[in-house]
């Protein structure tokens, strides 16, 4: 199953991408939010893990973007902090993970969703 990941964070982007692969998962990353609709585009993931905060647009403007153009693909959002989590799930995000959490459980998120 293809995943897209978007992350700035690079070593949060390297980690999450050893651990989807070690899961025989395809990997498509995107360190900007604006590569990420293309990307999406492109190879038509099964599933997004988004990081809410980005140096470009911001997770939110991303959702939306993605949620345009397909509102069934899983989308789940990271970010260190609860409360944007909480306002993310209510534009549409399938899931909501603190970037804290441990590379396996957000694999096995996506994995079940």
């Amino acid at each position: 199953m293809p995943v897209l990941i978007v992350n700035n964070d690079v070593s949060f982007l390297d980690t999450l991408k050893q651990a989807f692969e070690m899961q025989g998962h395809q990997v498509i990353t995107s360190k900007t939010s604006l590569t990420t609709k293309n990307l999406f585009v492109k190879h038509k993931p099964q599933a997004v893990v988004l990081d809410v905060f980005m140096e470009d647009k911001d997770g939110f403007e991303v959702l939306k973007e993605l949620r345009a153009m397909c509102k069934k693909t899983p989308i789940i959002a990271v970010a260190s902090s609860e409360r944007y989590l909480q306002l993310i799930k209510k534009l549409g995000a399938t899931m909501t993970l603190l970037k804290s959490t441990e590379p396996s459980y957000i694999v096995n998120a996506i994995t079940n969703a």
